[in-house]
């Protein structure tokens, strides 16, 4: 195997020594699963990756600004892969946790109501045409295809192969059925066996063809791959996409007794993309990347222990990742999993450190949206705003931040100024909260100010005719001489 074109230099740095005795306290509980033939699957750890992909949906309703192709990818909802898709038991489970419906949602820039699908999108791939067919029917029988599932009929690789993949069909008591694997060059045919050429492709492959509407930018929320021994060459073709870390969640199968490959090698290539990987084992997970690799994780062929297993991989800066490890981990026995996990994690991230950029650096130049014909400049303005505030993937500056405080100032007055008569919209309502939660808070970049912050939520008075903002007011009104807010908020019993 080719090493990848590194990341960065930081993925070539040497491993740091091995802690072997968590790798052994490890093996003690992930030795005896290891080692048969059944093994925990993938659908366990999933609706842990799920609640990140929930979460990252939110946004895409909130600031159009982030969903933009020409800004961010962040807004969009998550695209699943699933590679070796058999009848669509996993895109199933897939649908039953992350599945969302559509939304009715307000178009700002135009005024109008709108409906948005479902956000959720899969994308299944299966070779074998009487499965493929199987797949078909299901996704149909269970209404999936109006629900952003498409299903794409083709072996996929390292490499396409133009002349396509052949695979054997057999008779099999009156009827056929597709033999299990393909077909070798200059291999014979027994008798009433017949070949059968199956399209050939690559995970990047299906972006650059733009199947089934994909962008050729698009981003991966989780890119599964179970074809039965020939995990690695699927992943191999999907070296554009790792390289260019647009797959947040990798799942493989690594099939002991029937790949020939070394899975220190393969984990290793996937370190060169700067992705950390686990073994998924019942309720924990063990480090493999890094450092942490160990002889009896070889295949039983090899000298190791491995008859079948599923493989976890993600970027150890991912920020659900520490989410998706609290959540799994929770094997009664082992007690110390969890620990030794994060342990694993740390170690990754001190190896990876990533220099941090501005939202200038991550997102472009921002005012150029503010060009764009809309109907309601305080709004884009509150988009603009929110995105020099939170980053959205970025480390806003203190001049980025200094530049958001004032974004909000336009969206609260750019309509009505000063005048407190005037009704505010929707988007000058959100600032005015906005600035005085960051004065009452101390966030955004400035200072807890307790009479700033009391100056617009007076205004938010004045323009709402009262109601739950003089409330709170009144509570910043009683505030002692030191402005402690805390001590007004939980007083100290004496």
């Amino acid at each position: 195997m080719a090493p990848p074109p590194l990341r960065s230099a930081r993925a070539a740095l040497p491993p740091p020594r091995p802690r072997w005795d968590l790798i052994a306290y490890l093996l003690r509980y992930a030795g005896q699963q290891l080692s048969v033939r059944t093994k925990t699957e993938a659908e366990r750890l999933l609706p842990y990756l799920a609640l990140s992909a929930l979460r990252y949906e939110e946004y895409s309703y909130w600031n159009p600004l982030v969903k933009s192709d020409e800004i961010s990818r962040l807004g969009r909802g998550p695209m699943v892969i699933d590679v070796g898709a058999y009848n669509g038991s996993f895109s199933e489970e897939v649908f039953r946790l992350m599945w969302r419906g559509p939304a009715d949602w307000l178009d700002h820039q135009s005024g109008m109501q709108r409906r948005s699908p479902g956000s959720l999108r899969v994308l299944a791939v299966e070779a074998n045409p009487p499965v493929f067919a199987e797949l078909l029917q299901r996704a149909e029988a269970s209404g999936w295809l109006d629900k952003g599932f498409c299903a794409v009929h083709a072996a996929l690789s390292s490499t396409a192969r133009p002349e396509g993949v052949r695979f054997f069909e057999i008779a099999d008591g009156g009827s056929r059925r597709m033999g299990a694997h393909m077909l070798s060059e200059g291999e014979v045919l027994e008798e009433g066996e017949i070949a059968v050429t199956v399209p050939s492709m690559t995970v990047d492959g299906l972006l650059e063809q733009r199947l089934c509407a994909l962008g050729e930018d698009e981003d991966v929320f989780l890119l599964k791959v179970d074809t039965e021994g020939h995990d690695v060459e699927v992943l191999e073709g999907a070296s554009k996409l790792l390289e260019a870390g647009r797959v947040k969640y990798i799942i493989f199968e690594h099939v002991g007794e029937e790949w020939s490959g070394d899975l220190a090698d393969f984990t290793g290539w996937l370190w060169g993309f700067e992705y950390g990987c686990f073994l998924i084992m019942d309720r924990f997970l063990v480090p493999v990347s890094h450092g942490w690799f160990h002889p009896l994780y070889k295949s039983s062929l090899k000298g190791g222990l491995i008859s079948n297993v599923d493989i976890f991989c993600a970027s150890p800066h991912d920020s659900d990742l520490p989410a998706v490890i609290e959540g799994f981990v929770t094997h009664g026995h082992a007690r110390r999993a969890k620990a030794i996990a994060f342990e694993a994690l740390r170690g990754w991230q001190d190896t990876l450190r990533r220099p941090r950029r501005s939202v200038q650096e991550a997102h472009g130049d921002l005012e150029r949206f503010l060009e764009r014909p809309n109907n309601d400049p305080s709004a884009m303005a509150l988009y603009l705003a929110d995105l020099l505030l939170h980053g959205y993937g970025a480390q806003p500056t203190a001049q980025e931040r200094a530049m958001g405080l004032t974004w909000l100032r336009r969206a609260a007055f750019q309509t009505q100024g000063e005048d407190t008569n005037a009704r505010p919209g929707w988007a000058a309502t959100a600032a005015l909260v906005e600035l005085a939660s960051c004065y009452q808070f101390g966030g955004c970049g400035v200072r807890m100010d307790f009479r700033v912050a009391g100056h617009y939520y007076k205004l938010l008075s004045a323009m709402q005719g009262g109601g739950m903002w003089l409330e709170h007011l009144g509570m910043l009104a009683n505030l002692n001489a030191t402005g402690d807010l805390q001590a007004t908020m939980h007083p100290v019993k004496k």
